[in-house]
């Protein structure tokens, strides 16, 4: 059995809660955004309005946070197979 810590787990096994929260935390952030203009205030407004208040996100933010989170996921998936290469070793610095 090797001693290496698989690339999946070691931000969430890291000692610093920067490390083990900060990539996903754009994800987090978004979805929270999703849930807080389409289904929070949306229902809420129902209290005061006869019809549900309709928000919408820029088209800006839905280009950045798609490329943010293809990027997470497409790091992730390379650090689980273990691609190693001039990149990633600048990268990763291993």
């Amino acid at each position: 059995m090797s001693n290496e810590t698989p690339a999946i787990d070691t931000p969430v096994k890291s000692e610093s809660s920067i490390v083990s929260l900060a990539r996903p935390a754009i994800i987090w952030f978004g979805l929270a955004l999703m849930a807080l203009t389409d289904v929070i205030i949306p229902s809420v407004s129902l209290f005061w309005r006869d019809e549900p208040l309709k928000l919408s996100l820029d088209p800006n933010f839905w280009d950045a946070w798609s490329l943010c989170v293809s990027i997470y996921v497409g790091g992730r998936s390379v650090e689980k197979l273990g691609v190693s290469s001039k990149v990633t070793r600048a990268i990763t610095g291993k």
